[in-house]
């Protein structure tokens, strides 16, 4: 036995449970300050916490009467049609609540944008690519024809993504547990954890993501307990890989088991704990120093980190041990599993010499450990109270390593069981009122309103699309009493508006002090950094712009734009090859963007790489309908290489494509060699 809890002696659990209630009861006074984990009842007036305040206090008179039922101490049986039944009620129920209350506001994270995204068929962040395929490929599949289609594909990848949650979630709980009860309380327990508003029909990415972390750690898990072969641990840690980026957090733990009973493996099993202990501390040492070497030497690496000091790149003095990012994370932690003060307590009851000799509580220690951690030092570009979507993969190895200690060996015991219920009760006290608040969008907007103004800077595009929201509508009022709170919220917005009215005006230097001004007032808005770096690169200020560019490509990475003004300025000092790079990784990005193919072609005809300028030549003049600009620029490179067939070609896809033919006789005449082609 893992927990030491007495059978009759329950009040520690109840005083627990009640002072959660309590702090949630008493921030949801508070719905504008940085409470975002606890103080959703805030923004439904005066009732919401009234409801709360009832519904928390029923759950343990539930529970109470419930246990005091005649048999309520028996274990209910393993009989698997009876699982069978009851799992697919719940999950029936469950998948009901998600299509009925689907959102219909998406200014967390970066629903709109997204959107936008898929109807588009371009996104910015490869890292996820693989659920933005699924999404692209959901959205051919309905009819792919514009936002209403883009929005159905997001809302079923939503769907389905809850879908594949809740199944994994019957299947693992069925294999780890013999008896129906500790296998439904599992269910519902991760079920009702704070990841679960992905699967309202929520716009990102990151549903699918969330469902491939649960499939890992519940393969894992049974891998651990000898239920299934190692070997089952790659496909489901392939799965997540292709979904994001963060999935390298779930590595250590699969290396654990992967290498536990090798030869390695086994060697360090032998060593003594003081011996582990100093392993650990120097790989730990090994690891904070890269960190750091990469953090002082790669701006990528430098955003991609909660800054360490509130040094000029620190967006409004947010910084790792800051007051706003310590109390964010402990917002994140409640959030995603509500029954955190619950969860204090079974770790003060849990027998850590028991629990630490076994390989299946070592394994979700370590997954738990590494997803936390990871959530502690990534950087939320949005602000964390709007980026809880990029981070709430960590609350499913949270909320399993708690039930999963909760109900180990422990089903018999009335106060394990209750503690069970009542740490449900809690999941769902904190994520209905945010299920609804997303359906109804008068109240989804509030809660963004609060957001932003908790992160004015970071939450400029989220106003953008806000505005846009209204602009929809037909609201132009409101759109525009959003514009001006806008403009006075961020008024760097503003500056950059100034800067480029001073560089139309010739006042250059002006205009990079205004940019400047810019980029110290909001370090994070890449668009700025860019901007200033065309300026430098434009009065052939290289290595100014170089270093701008740097910071732009940085905050956002594998921007065709950026990527494009990157190549322009090396190819302007001669550095073909790094020019040829960031051409090549614009239109890995943005096929479509001509303008980099001329230039390459153009590098190509200087090198005298006649085969790869003959290759881009043949894939632009399969392109149907080519730009009038690009088919201009076509035509003077062929001019200028003598290629008059080719020139002549062009010139007539430009009249196709709405030339003046005057001006096509007209470049005609001025090339005799043209004038008698056709």
């Amino acid at each position: 036995m893992m927990l030491s809890w007495p059978d009759r002696n329950q009040t520690w659990l109840l005083v627990n449970y009640v002072a959660a209630v309590a702090v949630f009861y008493v921030a949801s006074f508070f719905p504008e300050e940085r409470l975002w984990g606890f103080n959703w009842y805030g923004f439904f007036g005066w009732y919401g916490p009234l409801v709360l305040l009832a519904l928390g206090l029923l759950a343990p008179l539930i529970v109470a009467a419930r246990d005091k039922r005649p048999g309520a101490d028996k274990q209910v049986g393993g009989r698997t049609g009876t699982y069978v039944f009851g799992a697919s009620l719940v999950c029936t129920l469950v998948l009901i609540g998600f299509v009925v209350f689907h959102g219909r506001t998406h200014f967390l994270g970066d629903g709109y944008q997204l959107l936008a995204w898929v109807e588009g068929g371009k996104h910015l962040k490869p890292w996820e690519g693989g659920a933005f395929a699924v999404q692209r490929w959901l959205y051919a599949g309905v009819g792919g024809g514009g936002e209403a289609d883009a929005a159905t594909a997001l809302r079923l990848t939503s769907w389905g993504s809850g879908f594949l949650f809740l199944t994994a979630t019957v299947i693992g709980s069925f294999r780890l547990f013999p008896d129906n009860s500790r296998r439904l309380l599992t269910l519902l327990g991760l079920a009702s954890g704070g990841y679960a508003l992905l699967f309202f029909g929520y716009y990102e990415s990151y549903p699918l993501f969330v469902a491939a972390v649960l499939i890992f750690s519940l393969t894992g898990l049974l891998i651990a307990v000898g239920h299934l072969s190692r070997a089952w641990l790659l496909p489901a840690l392939a799965l997540a890989a292709v979904c994001h980026i963060f999935s390298v957090g779930l590595l250590p733990a699969a290396a654990y088991l992967l290498f536990r009973d090798t030869s390695p493996g086994r060697w360090i099993a032998r060593r003594s704990l003081r011996s582990k202990i100093g392993l650990v501390i120097a790989l730990g040492a090994v690891a904070a120093s890269a960190l750091l070497y990469a953090y002082y030497h790669s701006f990528f690496i430098r955003f991609v980190v909660v800054p360490f000091i509130n040094d000029r790149f620190a967006v409004e003095g947010y910084t790792m041990f800051s007051r706003k990012h310590l109390l964010d994370y402990l917002n994140l932690l409640v959030l995603l599993l509500p029954a955190f003060p619950l969860g204090v307590l079974v770790a003060a009851r849990t027998d850590w010499r028991t629990a630490l000799s076994r390989v299946d509580i070592r394994y979700l220690l370590l997954l738990t450990g590494t997803t936390l951690l990871m959530v502690f030092l990534i950087n939320p570009g949005l602000g964390m109270p709007r980026d809880w979507d990029l981070f709430c993969f960590a609350g499913v190895p949270l909320n399993l390593v708690f039930y999963y200690l909760l109900l180990t060996g422990s089903n018999r015991r009335p106060a394990f069981r209750a503690a069970a219920y009542l740490s449900i009760a809690l999941g769902v006290l904190i994520l209905s009122p945010r299920v609804i608040s997303q359906a109804l969008p008068e109240k989804g907007l509030a809660v963004f309103d609060a957001y932003a103004d908790l992160d004015v800077i970071r939450s400029y595009n989220g106003r953008y699309w806000a505005r846009r929201y209204f602009e929809k509508l037909g609201d132009q009022t409101e759109a525009l009493r959003r514009s001006i709170i806008s403009a006075r919220a961020l008024p760097h917005e503003g500056w950059s508006d100034d800067a480029f009215d001073l560089a139309a005006a010739g006042r250059r230097e002006e205009a990079k002090d205004m940019l400047r001004r810019v980029v110290d007032y909001a370090p994070c808005d890449y668009y700025s950094w860019s901007n200033l770096g065309n300026l430098y690169a434009q009065d052939k200020q290289y290595d100014s712009a170089l270093a701008a560019f740097d910071i732009a490509v940085a905050l956002q990475p594998f921007n065709p734009y950026i990527n494009d003004h990157i190549a322009q300025v090396y190819y302007a000092l001669g550095e073909w090859t790094n020019a040829e790079v960031h051409w090549k990784e614009a239109l890995e990005v943005e096929p479509g963007r001509y303008g980099a193919v001329l230039s390459l072609i153009e590098l190509y005809q200087r090198q005298e790489r006649e085969q790869e300028r003959d290759s881009l030549l043949l894939m632009l003049q399969k392109v149907d309908s080519l730009p009038l600009d690009i088919l201009g620029r076509l035509t003077t490179s062929a001019v200028d290489r003598r290629a008059w067939d080719e020139a002549s070609g062009w010139i007539e896809r430009s009249v196709r494509m709405g030339l003046d033919t005057n001006v096509a006789r007209q470049f005609r005449e001025k090339h005799r060699e043209l004038r008698s082609r056709p």
